[in-house]
């Protein structure tokens, strides 16, 4: 009865990851278009004009974050309405991202409502997934929001050589067609109705008892972003093409990215097994090997191949635990009727931080190198680890409190 009951709530999982798809074509979109963009205007990739059009999605995807509030308080608690709403905000969003054509500034405001979707969707999506997910399992459905992004990132850098950039914005309309269609076949959260009755105000996540549970959050959004993973995926295909392989750097990006594929399934088999804490410290540590052997590379350079090897590797540890664990973690820590005010916060805190971390990566990389950048992230990752020894917790029991 069990397993029938996740193949079930599995089928609606699917659904729920589509939103999670739309995230990841998003956030790498200007790293599969770039060229096309920056030689329409001939821009470089440290002109002012191309770095605001990469980095201001994550800016205004704060606003999205408090939109998703907003919505859900609307529609009294309910996540099917929501998702659907914001399915509609990212196609419109999508098809006027086309004026980039007219010119860049029209895409830089375009790219900015394209920002409200991106921070809606990674708010909405982990919480539906770990709200549905059967007792014991919120690990492994909350984990598969991280399973939707890397299929997003991977497609748009597959489709990156063959489609032009407007192309590319209607395949991501398409995506969140498909879900706004989708969604209303699937069950409506059972913590929507609990939320509506008993929802707290979003100031109301600032007292004293919630303190450890944002602290935690807002760490994990910290090293997540500051760990490198919005300024490698908006500047793979630089990366790559920097490194010297002979192979198209979008397809050299796709084959780094999809080593988070093997690393979550491993993370769906183990993470109620091993706990949060364990496999965040394992994440953690093989990030840090990744940077670590990259750093090396190009003080010595020892191969051109290598650098690929560096970024799977680091792909690998981060979708174990890093880039899965942040997102559905503070869903865990608290409970419903605070539980969106929290990841509100948390993911507003997420946006500002890969602003930041978008915005400066060309210069780190053009003043530090590839070197000095790597280090950077290193140290990050070893924070990381202390971090995650100290302060992850597990998840209470049904029926505990968890806003103590």
């Amino acid at each position: 009865k069990k397993m029938e009951v996740c193949s079930i709530n599995l089928l609606y999982a699917l659904v729920l990851i589509i939103g999670s798809i739309d995230f990841g074509l998003i956030g790498v979109y200007t790293s599969s278009i770039g060229d096309q963009v920056r030689s329409l205007y001939n821009l470089t990739d440290v002109s002012i004009q191309w770095v605001l059009y990469s980095s201001i999605p994550f800016l205004s995807a704060i606003i999205g974050c408090y939109i998703t509030k907003i919505i859900i308080s609307k529609f009294n608690g309910s996540r099917k309405k929501t998702v659907f709403v914001i399915d509609c905000i990212a196609v419109a969003a999508w098809l006027l991202n086309c004026l980039t054509k007219v010119s860049i500034i029209a895409g830089i405001i375009t790219r900015a409502l394209c920002g409200l979707p991106l921070g809606a969707f990674i708010v909405i999506c982990p919480m539906y997934l770990v709200e549905i997910a059967p007792s014991g399992y919120s690990g492994v459905f909350g984990s598969m929001n991280q399973f939707g992004v890397v299929l997003g990132n991977i497609l748009c850098s597959i489709l990156g050589p063959y489609l032009t950039y407007n192309e590319l914005n209607y395949v991501g309309a398409a995506t969140s067609a498909l879900q706004g269609i989708l969604i209303w076949f699937i069950i409506e959260s059972p913590d929507a109705s609990q939320e509506n009755n008993n929802e707290k105000p979003t100031t109301a996540v600032f007292k004293k008892k919630y303190a450890k549970g944002l602290i935690v959050g807002i760490t994990l959004m910290f090293i997540t972003q500051f760990g490198g993973i919005s300024g490698i995926l908006t500047n793979i295909s630089i990366i790559m093409s920097e490194g010297g392989l002979d192979l198209n750097p979008n397809f050299q990006s796709a084959i780094a990215i999809a080593a988070q594929f093997i690393s979550i399934s491993i993370n769906f088999l183990t993470v109620e097994r091993l706990g949060r804490r364990i496999v965040w410290i394992i994440s953690s540590a093989i990030c840090g090997i990744g940077f670590l052997l990259l750093a090396l590379n190009e003080k010595f350079k020892w191969s051109n191949i290598l650098p690929v090897v560096c970024i799977f590797i680091y792909f690998l540890g981060s979708g174990y635990g890093i880039n899965s664990i942040c997102w559905f973690i503070v869903s865990e820590i608290f409970d419903a009727d605070i539980r969106s005010a929290a990841n509100s916060v948390c993911v507003i805190a997420n946006w500002a931080f890969s602003f930041i971390m978008v915005m400066v990566f060309p210069s780190m990389k053009k003043t530090m190198k590839m070197f000095g950048v790597s280090i950077f992230f290193l140290a990050v990752c070893i924070f990381s680890i202390i971090f995650g020894y100290f302060m992850i917790s597990e998840p209470k029991k049904d029926g505990e409190s968890t806003d103590e």
